[in-house]
């Protein structure tokens, strides 16, 4: 009686489909799916209105199995975005994982709508990711965990110049205006900038056991408030703990609120801080 319950529990759970990404521009739009690459895929530039970007990710429920492959861009634009066209969209439970994304403005672009950060739940982890102006960009968006990847000189050159990402040009994981993410177990190496950044008003974010070295600007940096363009608040009660992080041009960890505000950095290994209340 037990065999036959068993047998009949397992042969009546539905399967979810398997689909190659088979070529740059794709859309990702059925719930559910997981999504894999089969051989390494390098895109092709294209001319206006073609779509430039790798991957548009418009579904609940997605992964993208790179599968150990590498996944080539063309030196700009994103390499996985959770928009569609200009727009961002607010998926839940995107995972990306296992294989190497490189050569592309923003590698893996998280970006939700609104001033009210809603809650996405992605998970990127065991990636290497290389060769890009920006990493990781976390924007108006919460919930996500971005841990046990590598990255690798975050540092080419705008082409063409995006004055949107100018400034976040060079970060490894760049966390915008986002709140209740966590960023764990990450090795981060020569960023031309920063290694991890916490900018216009993020918070309640968790920074945890990362290694960051050879950073262009600052390892770790939380920025205060600010004006341009437009007056925002400062990155505030953020938790910062256990990282490990070196040879920084500026600062290996920079908090630009006066005493730290509500930050707390904790039982971290550093050499250069612009504030006594970072330890």
């Amino acid at each position: 009686m037990i065999r036959n319950f068993l047998f009949a529990a397992a042969c009546c759970v539905p399967a979810f489909a398997v689909t190659p990404i088979t070529s740059c521009g794709q859309t990702l739009s059925t719930p559910g799916e997981t999504y894999v690459l089969t051989a390494n895929l390098t895109c092709a530039p294209v001319v206006p209105p073609a779509d430039p970007t790798g991957l548009r990710v418009v579904a609940d429920n997605i992964v993208i199995d790179l599968q150990g492959f590498t996944f080539t861009g063309t030196g700009a634009f994103a390499g996985i975005i959770t928009a569609s066209q200009a727009s961002c969209i607010a998926v839940k439970r995107l995972e990306v994982k296992n294989g190497t994304i490189k050569n592309f403005g923003t590698a893996i672009s998280l970006c939700a709508p609104g001033s009210n950060p809603p809650a996405m739940n992605a998970k990127i982890h065991n990636l290497v990711i290389r060769n890009s102006q920006i990493g990781v960009l976390i924007g108006g968006a919460s919930g996500n965990v971005v841990k046990n990847n590598r990255f690798i000189d975050i540092n080419l050159p705008q082409a063409p110049v995006n004055t949107f990402t100018a400034y976040r040009t060079g970060t490894a994981i760049y966390v915008d205006d986002a709140t209740d993410n966590k960023v764990e177990n990450n090795e981060i190496e020569g960023s031309a900038a920063n290694g991890i950044a916490l900018d216009h008003g993020s918070v309640d974010n968790e920074v945890q056991r990362n290694t960051i070295s050879r950073s262009g600007r600052n390892g770790i940096v939380i920025f205060g408030a600010g004006v341009t363009p437009a007056p925002y608040p400062a990155s505030d009660n953020n938790l910062i703990r256990g990282n490990r992080v070196i040879n920084s041009a500026d600062k290996d960890m920079r908090d630009e609120n006066p005493a730290c505000g509500s930050n707390d950095w904790i039982k971290n290994v550093f050499q250069t801080t612009n504030n006594s209340c970072v330890h």
